[in-house]
């Protein structure tokens, strides 16, 4: 705001300077002579002090975010270059349409790309998330807070590297629906507060799982017919260094407001951390390409493995049910609770006045007359 003064003072003096020279002596004008030199006496190096470091400080985000901006796109297409040939080996298309390229930026550091064309499958969305490198304070502020406060503040820091996909079944799916998770331990808490879906099953250890992760799963036979199969098993070891979670779901991850926010689109839904992403190789990524190996292997099993005895089925579709309950009531909960005026604001409203009772209407008015009355008595 100073430098914006300042700049207008010296248009205002370059301006009378023009009038003085071309119409009038100095002498003739003393109060704009004055102006002038005043103007020159009173500017000091030290006025510029704030203005300078203000206009440094701006520069040097500016920097920083152009810089972090172009590492992150750099970054994300040496990751997509490297998960390139075992995508296009395993599915028809890679990338929203043929002609285009198959990497989407959604932001400065956030990357997409889209797959189908394969059996079992009906598409497949992968997010590349990058740390906010074009926001070094903000870097450095979640590196300082995850360093004392560990995991515990990372819904609401700014995100680290790491790769997600979520690979959704066909339509006309003949399997029986269900919640089976791998997660790690440390992301276990933050993920069964923020997901809805994982709120159907229980924590259990698995001994053909290391002690990192643990077995989210709605009941023991789908645990043992889902590990018990040897090429997920033998994907899910290979990606467990940088496995966050692996989750095969028909339910919702957000909560539902209403049942109408129910809808069941089964799928899997996978996230991979990257400790180290400028040391990805642009040839070869064993992490993902493992961690995309376990969910395809989960979708092939889906076609025809994800059949159930009675008695558990009935105990997957009663807790759906429950559910679903659950959901009507909050919703009826929060509808009422939203709908319930106090008295004093349906006696400001007219609109409110109309949709009470004929009996709550007739109480109100009486309020009113006798509230009239007692004014008129005191005035008396």
């Amino acid at each position: 705001m100073k430098l914006l003064v300042i700049f207008g003072l010296f248009v205002k003096a370059f301006a009378e300077e023009i009038d003085v020279d071309d119409f009038a002596d100095d002498d003739a004008h003393p109060v704009v002579a004055a102006a002038k030199g005043s103007l020159w006496r009173n500017l000091r190096p030290q006025d510029f002090k704030l203005d300078l470091v203000v206009v440094g400080l701006i520069a040097f985000y500016f920097v920083c975010y152009v810089l972090g901006k172009k590492k992150n796109e750099k970054l994300a297409q040496r990751w997509y270059e490297s998960v390139q040939s075992f995508f296009r080996s395993q599915f028809a298309q890679y990338g929203s349409d043929n002609s285009s390229s198959p990497v989407m930026k959604f932001s400065a550091a956030e990357f997409r790309s889209y797959l189908t064309g394969r059996l079992n499958v009906k598409y497949v969305h992968t997010t590349l998330t990058l740390a906010p490198r074009q926001d070094r304070l903000s870097q450095w502020l979640s590196s300082a807070i995850d360093l004392v406060m560990g995991n515990l503040m990372a819904p609401v820091l700014p995100p680290r590297d790491h790769f997600e996909i979520m690979l959704t079944f066909p339509d006309k799916l003949n399997w029986e629906p269900f919640v089976f998770a791998i997660v790690r331990k440390d992301c276990m808490r933050t993920l069964r507060e923020t997901r809805y879906d994982l709120g159907f099953t229980r924590i259990s250890e698995s001994p053909l799982l290391p002690k990192t992760h643990v077995v989210m799963s709605e009941n023991a036979e789908i645990t043992q017919n889902i590990l018990g199969n040897e090429r997920f098993l033998e994907a899910v070891k290979r990606s467990l260094d940088t496995l966050e979670f692996l989750i095969v779901t028909d339910q919702p991850s957000i909560p539902p407001a209403d049942t109408k926010d129910i809808t069941c689109v089964p799928r899997v839904d996978a996230s991979i951390s990257i400790p180290n992403i400028s040391a990805v190789r642009s040839i070869s990524n064993e992490s993902a390409e493992a961690m995309v190996a376990a969910s395809l292997a989960i979708a092939d099993m889906a076609s025809s493995s994800f059949q159930w005895r009675p008695e558990v089925t009935k105990k997957l579709v009663q807790a759906r049910k429950t559910a679903a309950e659950d959901v009507a009531k909050y919703a009826a909960a929060q509808q009422a609770k939203s709908k319930k005026k106090s008295p004093a604001s349906a006696k400001s409203s007219g609109s409110d006045v109309s949709n009470l009772s004929a009996e709550e209407q007739k109480k109100l008015l009486d309020r009113e007359r006798q509230r009239r009355n007692r004014r008129r008595a005191k005035r008396v």
